[in-house]
């Protein structure tokens, strides 16, 4: 994730729990995604994949929502000349809705230890079904860990 400077929070744990239960997923969606395949020379058994996450999950508060965007790239490169084999890029779009107000605090909060095991999965499954897609052995990325 990409490193942020750090601000007091002024939230306790049972006001964000308080708020955590009324915080509901409305709908989330794939608002843009990029993939290349680069076929020449490589053997797709000889990869090494490395995912980076990008932390650029911004966000806004609406009055009847809130509106996050996470973002996701995976890289799998040839072992012997580090050469570039498949790229997929994914920034998803996520609706949140609540009963309570929300605040900067609890959004912050939310991004640090909960919105990736919510988006994670859905970046998993677009990389196993575009990777089958390209003619190559469908490439399957860890779980997310706590």
């Amino acid at each position: 994730m990409e490193k942020r400077e750090k601000r007091t929070i002024k939230l306790t744990p049972a006001e964000y729990a308080e708020i955590l239960e009324g915080f509901q997923l409305d709908r989330i969606a794939l608002h843009s995604c990029r993939s290349i395949i680069n076929l020449d020379d490589i053997d797709p058994s000889k990869l090494s994949i490395k995912v980076n996450i990008k932390g650029k999950h911004s966000h806004s508060i609406k009055e009847e929502f809130v509106e996050v965007f996470q973002s996701y790239s995976l890289v799998a490169r040839n072992n012997k000349n580090k050469k570039s084999f498949v790229e997929i890029e994914a920034n998803y779009r996520l609706i949140f809705t609540s009963s309570s107000q929300i605040s900067e605090d609890f959004l912050e909060i939310y991004q640090e230890t909960s919105l990736e095991f919510v988006v994670w999965p859905f970046f998993r499954e677009l990389v196993h079904n575009m990777s089958s897609r390209m003619d190559i052995p469908p490439l399957t990325i860890p779980f997310v860990k706590a």
